[in-house]
């Protein structure tokens, strides 16, 4: 890849322009392992060697490491590098039980000669950074796990995404993330559906704007990297409520609203500019629909199921709740611990979410 770089010799010669080489310093062809380790303060492991790369990083505690013929006390924020064919332990001090993060590899790049022997001290923020991944692909994970289910999530940051990419089975974009162009582009290439919400402010046709550039294709930058992708076809309506110019909420799950959505579906695929697939809505049950009233999703969620019951459309257009639930009724400011409990919206508390589920299938 070449980078062509103005020098000031351009100024006085249009045509005299300096190419500049540049080069993937690193290419990782495989990665064997992704780990976060808990072990207890008398761990233990007499050793390996493999032909592949691995990095061990401490993030609580201490232990001790064997590489070759050294032995090092490797430390929380620190990081050591066996390379190729190295034979390598570790074990516990005996005091206290240590955090391990330990990812393997392979990578051939010369540039690696780098790190043979060395060891790195990570910053706080950079620690934290690296064991907020893990954990939370781990909790995926566990979640495939115990319940053959995956997870939806929310597109916060578009760039995030490829670290859970092969995790999740739905994600939305907020209220106010639908009108990010760079979160529009990268909709339009997942291969999961993707649910965009009404803008905060209420207005139908962002939401339809940002569909309709999520279903078609696009050529753009992400991470650095050029890409083109096809469009998703599964891009689909949130609609959440909004709030007015005097800063009331106003909600918009009513079957008029519901009807005015389906009317907007028909108008784009009747104009002669473009078309929008599989014309679906998802129906979230709090913000500005119920005012963050938690308690308030059991009506709303049956009140939209009425609303299909008396519109074959409508019944055809809703494809789903977005019920906000966890554990314990309701939300904490941070600093109140209570196990459970949301520290941002209110949310609907288990006993009452599972009560919900039965009663709208009933419904249904």
């Amino acid at each position: 890849m070449h980078i062509v770089a103005a020098n000031t010799d351009h100024f006085s010669n249009p045509k005299k322009y300096y190419g500049i080489q540049l080069q993937d310093l690193f290419h990782i062809e495989e990665l064997f392992s992704l780990h976060y380790f808990e072990y207890m303060s008398t761990f233990s492991f007499p050793g390996e060697s493999h032909d592949f790369w691995e990095f061990v990083c401490v993030d609580k505690g201490e232990v001790e490491i064997g590489a070759g013929p050294l032995t090092h006390t490797l430390r929380r924020g620190e990081i050591a590098f066996h390379y190729p064919g190295e034979f390598h332990w570790v074990k516990a001090n005996g005091k206290i039980a240590p955090n391990l993060i330990v990812i393997s590899f392979s990578c051939t790049d010369p540039a690696m000669e780098f790190f043979r022997g060395k060891i790195l001290h990570l910053e706080e923020t950079e620690r934290r950074l690296l064991a907020g991944i893990i954990a939370i692909r781990k909790m995926h994970i566990r979640v495939l796990q115990e319940t053959g289910l995956s997870s939806a999530d929310e597109m916060l940051y578009p760039e995030n995404r490829s670290y859970l990419d092969d995790v999740l089975s739905y994600e939305a974009i907020g209220a106010r993330s639908v009108e990010n162009q760079q979160h529009r582009l990268t909709a339009s290439g997942v291969g999961i559906p993707v649910g965009m919400k009404n803008p905060t402010g209420g207005d139908i046709s962002v939401m339809m704007n940002s569909m309709i550039a999520a279903q078609h294709g696009h050529t753009f930058l992400y991470r650095g990297w050029e890409v083109t992708t096809t469009g998703n076809p599964y891009a689909h309506a949130i609609l959440r409520g909004y709030v007015d110019k005097f800063g009331r909420n106003i909600p918009n799950y009513h079957y008029e609203d519901l009807q005015n959505l389906l009317e907007h579906y028909e108008d784009v695929n009747a104009s002669q500019q473009t078309t929008l697939a599989n014309p679906a809505v998802i129906v979230d049950t709090n913000h500005s629909n119920s005012g963050k009233q938690f308690m308030e999703q059991i009506r709303i969620s049956k009140d939209v199921l009425h609303s299909c019951k008396v519109s074959k459309e409508i019944h055809n257009l809703v494809k789903g709740l977005m019920i906000e639930s966890y554990i314990e009724d309701g939300a904490q400011k941070v600093g109140e611990h209570c196990y459970g409990k949301s520290i941002t919206d209110p949310c609907l508390g288990w006993e009452k979410t599972e009560k919900l589920i039965y009663e709208l299938a009933e419904l249904w």
